[in-house]
């Protein structure tokens, strides 16, 4: 569920607890959209030399612009692993802040997921992913937008991110959709792990992954939990 589960330049929550509010920008690119070979990448911009920033190639077969999109908002959840802190998600992409605005409620409503055609809504798997990340938050997270190409250097940094994305490597989406749990115990293995060598005389790169792995493992307990019981 998470990438960067051992990078050190993760930021634990102690670092960013007292911050007011956060603002981070978000966007997707993908070369020859909707044609065989496409290629598609995510971009995620926290701020200059900020060690969350992100440029990566989207996970998985299908490589589409929107999916990039969603991905990059997902990825952007991830990297703010504080859920107390209000959080301000800005993207270019009209088709996610719609979808969260105003389809996602009709989406859900009795759990059916179906479009106006009574066909499954495109990309839902990631948005309910998406979803599970905002109710994992105690704190609110808004989606706005910002338009794109205009000079608005956010907007900009995040787009160069994603573009340098679509040129990496291919990578397998190794997300499990339909099993968090199993996911949850992974990451618990880890984390005892690293519990079990850590003490006061360990190296401080020691004593933060254990704490990133804490921050991590109680965050995806928290998404778990509140899914089960909706």
């Amino acid at each position: 569920m998470f990438i960067r589960l051992f990078d050190l330049t993760y930021q634990s929550a102690s670092n960013v607890s007292n911050e007011k509010s956060l603002k981070v920008w978000t966007d997707g690119s993908s070369i020859n959209n909707g044609q065989h070979g496409a290629k598609a990448g995510i971009g995620v911009y926290w701020g200059k030399d900020d060690p969350r920033n992100i440029s990566e190639r989207l996970p998985g077969p299908r490589q589409t612009n929107n999916r990039a999109e969603i991905m990059a908002v997902i990825r952007a959840l991830e990297t703010c692993p504080d859920n107390n802190i209000p959080l301000e998600i800005r993207t270019d992409s009209q088709y996610v802040i719609n979808a969260y605005k105003s389809w996602i409620p009709k989406w859900e409503k009795n759990n059916k997921w179906k479009a106006s055609n009574n066909k499954d809504v495109e990309n839902k798997e990631l948005f309910q992913r998406l979803m599970k990340l905002v109710r994992a938050r105690n704190a609110e997270v808004t989606i706005e937008y910002v338009q794109g190409h205009v000079g608005v250097q956010e907007n900009e940094e995040a787009d160069q991110l994603a573009k340098l994305g679509a040129f990496m490597d291919t990578v397998d989406d190794l997300y499990d959709y339909g099993d968090d749990e199993t996911e949850i115990k992974r990451q618990h293995t880890i984390l005892q792990y690293f519990q079990t060598i850590t003490d006061e005389s360990s190296p401080p790169s020691i004593v933060e992954n254990s704490q990133i792995l804490l921050n991590n493992f109680e965050y995806n307990k928290n998404i778990l939990a509140k899914d089960d019981s909706n």
